[in-house]
């Protein structure tokens, strides 16, 4: 009987153990999944100070931001098409636009998905109700890579006084990663009021809820240290750059070799990101530029991502030295013709 009733306590013991066990699992779980909602901490890699760049919109026309320096504020939004958090969040801008404090802010959407054409953003932009809006086409991934944008929805506000960026996150708390049925938190607004005071803004980020943007595997910011000059980098230079990069030439200094363009690395780096070269809009068509050609994606983001990861030689022959030749002069010419 008294082994009985032991073996009893045992059993009864153990039933209490797994259900408060199942029950503390329980609650656990609730906690998590009903955890706090709204804005909560991001823990992305966001710049402090914007880059300049150049994009164009849907309609062709350019964009560069430096060129907004004016601005009380400038609000650059990731978007992504069927995405209802970039949709609603485009929306809620526009409704923003309307109020006193965003008075000659400037506000963009910038498209980073490949294979997005012009005429399918000025639908898009049709079919959201932001047909004057201006959509930019990312399609290199520069700025959206700089920006270290990873999802739709996520803003980026800008005080052009400083180009700091003193916001980052959904335009409230709707669209945050753990959504409110309302906005509680308008952080985007708040920002804009505040430099339309002339007051200074602490920089905050949040987590957003937009769908997630994947970048090609060529994006990987690890894999810039393995671009090399002797690798890629020189044939994309002879082949699109020396028409006026030579001695003789046009273009300010010449490619003549690894040390000399390794000074320029980051020089290139900008200019390819704004647009400036190669100058394929320049109005001028004779000589030199009536031969120039653009850039493939692929080129201009092999040169970009050289310079970001340390712009290496790497091993082997340096293609500039042995194959750039200064461009005849009149001088030379009239050394080389022959005596009457």
């Amino acid at each position: 009987m008294v082994r009985i009733d032991r073996l009893d306590k045992q059993a009864h013991t153990r039933a209490m153990l797994i259900r408060f066990s199942t029950f503390a699992l329980a609650v656990c779980v609730l906690a998590a999944c009903s955890g706090p909602k709204g804005l909560q901490p991001s823990k992305a890699d966001v710049p402090m100070i914007a880059e300049n760049f150049m994009l164009r919109d849907q309609n062709g026309d350019p964009f560069e931001l430096f060129k907004f320096d004016k601005a009380p504020a400038i609000i650059l939004m990731s978007q992504i098409d069927n995405d209802p958090v970039s949709e609603q969040s485009i929306k809620a801008l526009r409704d923003l636009q309307k109020d006193p404090v965003a008075e000659g802010a400037v506000f963009v959407m910038i498209n980073t998905t490949d294979g997005v054409t012009r005429l399918q953003l000025a639908q898009e932009a049709k079919r959201v109700g932001a047909p004057d809006m201006r959509f930019l086409l990312d399609h290199r991934h520069f700025v959206s890579e700089t920006l270290g944008v990873t999802r739709g929805g996520e803003v980026f506000v800008i005080d052009p006084r400083r180009w700091a960026i003193v916001y980052h996150g959904p335009v409230d708390d709707r669209f945050a990663a753990r959504p409110t049925p309302t906005a509680q938190h308008t952080p985007v607004k708040d920002a804009l009021t505040a430099l339309a005071a002339g007051q200074g803004v602490a920089f905050a980020s949040y987590e957003g809820g937009g769908a997630p943007i994947t970048y090609p595997p060529s994006d990987d910011p690890d894999q810039y240290v393995n671009i090399t000059y002797t690798g890629s980098v020189a044939q994309i230079l002879l082949d699109k750059c020396t028409v006026c990069h030579v001695p003789n030439g046009v273009a300010p200094f010449a490619m003549t070799d690894y040390a000399t363009v390794r000074k320029f690395a980051y020089p290139m780096r900008r200019e390819v990101r704004t647009g400036q070269m190669p100058p394929v809009n320049s109005d001028r068509h004779d000589g030199p530029f009536a031969h120039v050609e653009d850039l493939t994606d692929e080129e201009a983001r092999t040169l970009v991502h050289w310079a970001e990861g340390g712009a290496a030689r790497g091993e082997g022959d340096d293609l500039l030295a042995r194959m750039v030749r200064p461009l005849p002069t009149a001088e030379t010419a009239t050394a080389k013709k022959p005596a009457p």
